[in-house]
């Protein structure tokens, strides 16, 4: 149905649900063989299942089927007040991960996770929005 409406369904792996990793998504997308149904790559549940500190090794298992990102500003291990932050804040280097994605050639939408950040929502929005604006012109200073 999703596929002749012109819409693309995006696995959204949930860390202890059946589909809790990338993999697991990547393994379901190559049973069902749509062209509309890819993975989607969050952040805070890739923190939370895999432990992985290096940005390329995070990324790239649903590289071939990568068709939304989710991010957030996360230290690489704790409980969700850790692993899901405004954008900024936090130890891991989502810089870097968004340099990954742009070498691995990912140029699909890119959401913000804020799921149950504690604080004044239009001060994290603010900090969110101050933190991605510093990323893209990062990125246009460096080139692809």
């Amino acid at each position: 149905m999703a596929g002749q409406a012109g819409v693309r369904v995006a696995l959204y792996p949930h860390v202890n649900f059946y589909m809790a990793r990338v993999d697991d998504a990547v393994r379901l997308v190559g049973k069902v063989r749509h062209r509309n149904v890819g993975v989607t790559f969050n952040l805070c549940h890739w923190l939370k299942t895999d432990h992985e500190k290096e940005p390329a090794a995070r990324a790239q298992p649903g590289r071939p089927y990568l068709v939304l990102v989710t991010i957030n500003g996360a230290d690489y291990e704790g409980e969700w007040d850790r692993l899901i932050q405004p954008l900024g804040r936090g130890q891991f280097d989502v810089y870097g991960l968004l340099k990954v994605l742009r070498k691995m050639g990912y140029d699909g939408p890119i959401g913000f996770q804020g799921y149950g950040i504690k604080g004044n929502v239009h001060e994290n929005l603010k900090e969110t929005m101050q933190a991605w604006q510093s990323y893209r012109d990062r990125m246009a200073r460096e080139g692809r």
